[in-house]
């Protein structure tokens, strides 16, 4: 940023001192990216198979009996939820996808698409 005293939002801020503190206190650095064992994942994994949305008072065991912070935990079964119904979600359009969608045999045109064996308006009864 090139200092121009005659641009009015550097003057506002140099009159304030909010720049003075910007560089006397710099922001402060992104926390640490915590990492987590092979054993911890276990232990959360078979809690997360016993409850998947644990309470308070389990978040608090969950994360003594880990050794993590509480919020670490939290995140990790929030996290966790999200995988596991964005999974759910994928699987539920696929194959709704593939139920809606016609298969396509050998040649072009709509005359070539393959269409279901039983009608949708005929009964079961009927077709034997």
């Amino acid at each position: 940023m090139l200092f121009d005293p005659a641009n009015p939002l550097l003057a506002r801020h140099l009159l304030s001192g909010t720049i003075s503190q910007m560089v006397t206190n710099p922001p402060r650095d992104k926390r640490m990216r915590t990492t987590i064992t092979p054993e911890q994942l276990e232990v959360l994994y078979q809690k997360y198979l016993l409850d998947s949305n644990p309470t308070r008072k389990m978040l608090d065991h969950i994360s003594s009996e880990v050794g993590l912070k509480k919020r670490v935990v939290q995140v990790w079964f929030q996290n966790t939820r999200a995988r596991e119904r964005k999974a759910c979600k994928h699987i539920d359009l696929s194959s709704h996808q593939q139920r809606l969608s016609p298969k396509p045999i050998k040649g072009e045109g709509m005359e070539d698409f393959e269409m279901p064996s039983v009608s949708v308006y005929q009964n079961p009864e009927q077709s034997k």
